[in-house]
């Protein structure tokens, strides 16, 4: 095809424009991505440290609890607290479903608890807390129930704690979401009876639905940091703490894992 060339000057010089726009365009990108990830990376490490300390305050706690109540008063009140409700429930699901025995925290007054039942692991040091209050998980308590895993009695129970904690009024939320799981929910069948009631998993912050893939890529973000991951057969004690998820599903891995060596 015939053209002027100064058509064909003005073209070149338009098309050496727009590529010269597009490569600063993508520069600008890359440096606003960089610049955001520096700054999450940022958060994630003071997010990491401020629940370290938190979660080491609460240890220190609950064994200055323990040691305050030797003997047969704090018999006394080892056994009313595992009479409160779901507290028997969760220590038999936290020995089913995540392979750990716990015991029912003595600190359980403490308001940095937010309301709940604190269930402590075997070194003392707490594991999850049970049924906490939307409306007591301020201060030093949202930044300790912000890294632990909560449970709930019921869906329900765990649903109106996620979206009180969302509500416009008050807006606590960690930044990578709650760890919530419930113990059980009543089915009910066409018959009106409801079934045995059934384990199930809390949505994991952001992620999504459970990874079901047959050779899971898995990695797990510990203490804001991302390590490589894979199955295991009993859980671990940082799984017992942490979240897995994996790369190629992009949904969350509910079952034991341990973090891979190599």
């Amino acid at each position: 095809m015939w053209t002027a060339p100064q058509y064909a000057a003005a073209e070149d010089a338009y098309l050496a424009e727009e590529e010269k726009r597009q490569h600063e365009l993508e520069e600008r990108r890359a440096r606003l991505k960089e610049k955001a990830a520096v700054k999450r990376a940022g958060i994630d490490r003071r997010n990491a440290a401020s629940r370290r300390a938190a979660l080491e305050r609460a240890t220190a706690a609950e064994a200055e609890a323990r040691r305050a109540n030797l003997g047969p008063a704090g018999a006394r009140w080892r056994d009313k607290l595992m009479r409160r409700p779901g507290v028997r429930e969760a220590v038999e699901y936290l020995a089913r479903e995540h392979h750990i025995n716990v015991t029912v925290g003595m600190s359980t007054a403490e308001w940095r608890w937010g309301g709940g039942t604190p269930l402590i692991g075997p070194d003392g040091t707490p594991v999850a807390v049970l049924s906490p209050v939307s409306g007591m998980v301020n201060g030093e308590a949202f930044l300790l129930l912000a890294g632990m895993l909560l449970l709930f009695e019921t869906d329900a129970e765990q649903r109106r704690f996620d979206r009180n904690t969302r509500a416009r009024r008050r807006r606590k939320v960690p930044i990578d979401g709650w760890r919530m799981e419930y113990l059980s929910a009543q089915i009910v069948g066409a018959a009106g009876a409801a079934a045995v009631p059934t384990p199930r998993r809390g949505r994991p912050g952001r992620a999504g639905g459970p990874c079901s893939c047959a050779q899971p890529e898995l990695t797990a973000i510990i203490m804001g940091q991302p390590y490589p991951a894979e199955p295991a057969e009993q859980m671990t004690p940082a799984s017992a703490v942490y979240a897995a998820s994996c790369r190629a599903c992009g949904g969350s891995y509910d079952k034991p894992w341990r973090r891979r060596t190599a």
